[in-house]
């Protein structure tokens, strides 16, 4: 990746926060796959930062699961959490 800092290039502190907790895992965490226990633990995070799905926001729920026990950790529970925010601005 860049070497420049994602806040230099105009990106924001959370986003920065991802990006770092994302390349200390490196490139193969997207292919890993997770077994219930994870997704299940995943649900509860994804759950304290948005709320219980409603059924039209049941993709997106499961993309913050996917997110959470690939290898993003809790952080991308707060930036899923931040961008629906945002969007509903």
């Amino acid at each position: 990746l860049s070497k420049r800092q994602w806040t230099k290039l105009g990106g924001s502190s959370e986003g920065a926060m991802y990006l770092n907790s994302v390349d200390e895992e490196g490139a193969s965490f997207a292919q890993r796959s997770c077994s219930d226990s994870e997704k299940w633990d995943a649900s509860k995070i994804c759950t304290k930062y948005l709320g219980k799905p409603k059924h039209h926001e049941m993709e997106t729920f499961a993309d913050c699961i996917y997110d959470v026990c690939t290898g993003g950790g809790e952080i991308a529970a707060q930036l899923m959490a931040v961008v629906m925010k945002k969007s509903k601005e």
